[in-house]
């Protein structure tokens, strides 16, 4: 009968912080089909490796395109139940992200990146993770909360677009006296170009101060 190594730690059949030289813990027939096992399942490491993938160099993680998915959003949180580490979001304008702490900068003044990230982990809460992983699958366990989260979501954005509708915003530049002229977005200094008042001198050009109101 042949027999056979597993080596895909990122399923979560992988047998972690065990010594046995097979890793598998799949209590069933294996069958490996053309594009390997058919057993797989996404197990705890599969999903922060996700972050690890989107993270890249950074220190933070972008949540307001397409990047940010739920495998990601899921390998977030196991990071913050697996890992000694804090998240915290943030907002600038439409830009949106989250960065990790460790839970002892309670100032959050050093973000950490992929290599900055404690060696200690708590194997118990892996293995509770990657049980429910087995059995269940993190994507069905957290479903509750995505939908939750996407209800809460449309409810925000349809509150932003009424106060849009109320209140535009407004875009423009100041000219060097502080005076306020409203312009098209992305088209402010070609505008300005346009009206008597700023010719295309580069220099008076230098002085504009593109705002959005």
């Amino acid at each position: 009968m042949p027999t056979f190594t597993c080596e895909n730690n990122m399923c979560a059949y992988w047998k972690w912080f065990n010594k046995s030289k097979n890793k598998c813990g799949y209590n069933d027939k294996v069958v490996i089909g053309c594009e390997g096992c058919k057993c797989f399942k996404p197990g705890v490491y599969h999903y922060i490796n996700e972050v690890w993938h989107t993270m890249k160099e950074s220190n933070g993680i972008p949540i307001s395109n397409l990047t940010y998915t739920k495998e990601v959003a899921i390998g977030c949180y196991l990071l913050t139940q697996i890992f000694p580490v804090k998240v915290s979001t943030y907002r600038h304008g439409a830009w949106e992200w989250m960065q990790f702490y460790l839970i002892e900068d309670k100032e959050e003044k050093n973000p950490l990146r992929r290599e900055d990230f404690p060696t200690n982990i708590n194997p118990n809460k892996f293995n509770e993770y990657n049980i429910i992983a087995a059995e269940e699958g993190l994507d069905a366990f957290f479903k509750k909360d995505f939908d939750k989260a996407e209800k809460q979501a449309e409810k925000k954005q349809k509150e932003q677009e009424k106060i849009d509708v109320k209140y535009p915003p407004r875009y423009g530049w100041l000219s060097p006296t502080g005076e306020f002229f409203e312009g098209e977005f992305g088209e402010l200094i070609e505008s300005a170009v346009k009206m008597e008042r700023f010719p295309l001198i580069p220099l008076e050009i230098s002085l504009l101060t593109v705002v959005g109101c």
